[in-house]
């Protein structure tokens, strides 16, 4: 009888856990980013935390999130422009198993003569465009270096229900 007992408590317990729909959102620094395919010599800088795009010409750097099963609802990145004449131009995927197709949320960008620390929200997917068993990243297009320290971004996060 005891043990009976003992199996309706684990079960319950069990159930209550499993039923919780709550939105996770992780938050990532910007060092997790790596410079994407572009033309030129690799030029990201990890510093402390940051990617910086130390080249004169714009780069792009992909930033992985943890595919925890759950679509992304909503993400954000914390950008440092450095540039005036150019911004930043930054959006969220999730990409099929074989990292070709996918969906992506709308671009979102700095205004160009932007200087300082951004937070852009990027918005998040639809439940239709939830890809399983694919991957989450953040995409962002930096601006050139026109100083010592070089646009960078700084923290990410990505929100998944």
């Amino acid at each position: 009888m005891k043990v009976w007992t003992l199996l309706l408590g684990v079960g319950a317990c069990t159930f209550l856990v499993g039923v919780s729909a709550d939105a996770a959102t992780t938050n990532y620094p910007g060092s997790y980013c790596q410079q994407l395919i572009t033309p030129g010599a690799v030029s990201i800088l990890y510093d402390i935390g940051l990617a910086r795009n130390m080249a004169g010409s714009t780069k792009f750097f992909g930033c992985p999130g943890v595919q925890q099963g759950k679509r992304i609802v909503k993400a954000t990145v914390t950008v440092r422009d450095l540039n005036f004449s150019g911004g930043f131009s930054c959006y969220a995927v999730n990409s099929d198993a074989s990292g070709i197709g996918g969906f992506q949320t709308p671009s979102v960008t700095t205004s160009a003569p932007a200087f300082g620390v951004f937070t852009l929200n990027l918005g998040g997917l639809t439940p239709a465009q939830f890809l399983p068993l694919g991957s989450k990243s953040v995409v962002c297009s930096v601006p050139p270096n026109v100083s010592i320290d070089g646009s960078a971004v700084s923290t990410y996060s990505i929100e998944e229900e």
